[in-house]
């Protein structure tokens, strides 16, 4: 069976193809990568974290990552570093450090 439709004049442009490729066409390449939009010039970004005790199992802590998706933490998942010659407590994510407001224990 054939089908009589109207083949397409601009074909779409294929995920696997490469940036090279996608340029020699004229097209513009625009970076939709999730988690790109949240990095501020390589800088870590300073969020609010809330702190929810718990007497038998680690506390947990809140924050809203560069999506505005609240995130929940351990102590575990933190780490002290040096930032602007202070220590700072830090979470790194996927493609985003984040920096604490408050002292993570």
């Amino acid at each position: 069976m054939v089908k009589n439709e109207i083949p397409l004049v601009d074909a779409p442009t294929i995920p696997s193809q490469s940036l090279e490729d996608l340029q020699e066409e004229g097209q513009e390449y625009i970076d939709t990568r999730a988690g790109s939009a949240g990095l501020q010039n390589g800088q870590p970004i300073q969020v609010k974290v809330r702190r929810e005790t718990h007497t038998f199992h680690p506390d947990k802590y809140f924050f809203k990552d560069v999506k505005g998706k609240t995130r929940q933490t351990a102590k575990k998942d933190w780490t002290q570093i040096k930032h602007n010659g202070k220590r700072v407590w830090a979470h790194y994510g996927k493609t985003t450090v984040y920096i604490s407001d408050i002292e993570i224990t």
